[in-house]
């Protein structure tokens, strides 16, 4: 499976940041990059080195806020990650080359970066219900969407297998 083409990310970037909509065009108040991991969630799977794209909270060791690029830093370590939707992609691309870490992400199989991102994970696991995410106004709100977890690495799957989180584990055969 290649990798996504620049032109599917631009699009992905287009809709999430959107500035240049037309005047009037309706945009969903769910496009953002600003959708803060519920802290219980990267509690019950444990022991994260690394949050490159934290929000407020504190979910790792090391956490990396903007204005610093979590993106372009040196990941080591086991990586919380909830990445950007404008760039998910990229970050994507990150952890799989980091080969150890925790995405959450939304459960979009349709789409080039989920194929990839989940052909290449260790471990999924598909979360019952909605997760409500923290916005930027202190307001707790679900995505449009499901969530999913992505393993990548041996440890990272063995601390979601055991992790308590309801949902259906699995595991990914023959990745690539």
């Amino acid at each position: 499976m290649g990798e996504v083409s620049e032109n599917a990310k631009q699009l992905r970037a287009m809709r999430v940041r959107g500035p240049q909509q037309l005047p009037g065009a309706w945009r969903s108040a769910h496009y953002s990059d600003e959708w803060y991991t519920p802290a219980e969630i990267p509690a019950a799977i444990g022991g994260f080195d690394l949050d490159p794209s934290a929000g407020p909270s504190n979910h790792a060791k090391v956490n990396i806020r903007q204005p610093e690029c979590g993106l372009s830093a040196a990941w080591h370590g086991r990586v919380w990650l909830n990445p950007p939707y404008s760039n998910v992609h990229d970050w994507m691309e990150k952890l799989m080359a980091h080969g150890d870490g925790i995405a959450l992400v939304n459960a979009r199989p349709e789409t080039q970066w989920f194929q990839r991102a989940a052909s290449q994970a260790h471990a999924v696991l598909w979360l019952k219900g909605r997760i409500n995410f923290q916005r930027p106004d202190g307001k707790a709100t679900h995505t449009p969407v499901g969530s999913v977890l992505l393993a990548y690495g041996e440890s990272a799957t063995e601390a979601l297998r055991n992790c308590g989180l309801k949902g259906v584990f699995m595991t990914v055969s023959g990745q690539g």
